[in-house]
């Protein structure tokens, strides 16, 4: 259960990190990505400190529910197909340094699924 803990840390800190990035450096990240809408980066955010939220809440009260485990992992999954398929097609024309930093991302949160998926109970 440690490892499990320690994936589900990381993956929170990892989450509440880029969402806070996303509130709080949204003119930069716009001009970086070369996207031009200024609420949908933000309203990114919000949501991954909401998922980091989840996350510790879970970690604190429901470790022993590998439902909720499971439904972490499947939504790390889910954001690892969105980016893929939004590299893939080229989707809102980013930077090229955009769909770099996208992928290197959606890596980063297929390596927590694949922990979390590992450890799970």
């Amino acid at each position: 259960m440690d490892n499990l803990k320690f994936w589900l840390y990381c993956n929170a800190a990892f989450s509440m990190t880029s969402g806070l990035c996303l509130l709080f450096a949204n003119q930069f990240l716009q001009t970086f990505l070369g996207f031009q809408n200024a609420e949908i980066l933000p309203s990114i955010g919000i949501n991954l400190i909401i998922f980091a939220s989840c996350i510790l809440f879970i970690i604190q009260y429901y470790l022993k529910q590998k439902n909720l485990i499971s439904l972490i992992i499947f939504l790390d999954v889910m954001w690892v197909i969105g980016s893929c398929i939004l590299i893939i097609f080229q989707l809102f024309a980013l930077t090229t340094k955009g769909y770099w930093l996208i992928g290197v991302i959606s890596l980063i949160v297929g390596w927590f699924a694949k922990q979390q998926y590992k450890y799970r109970l």
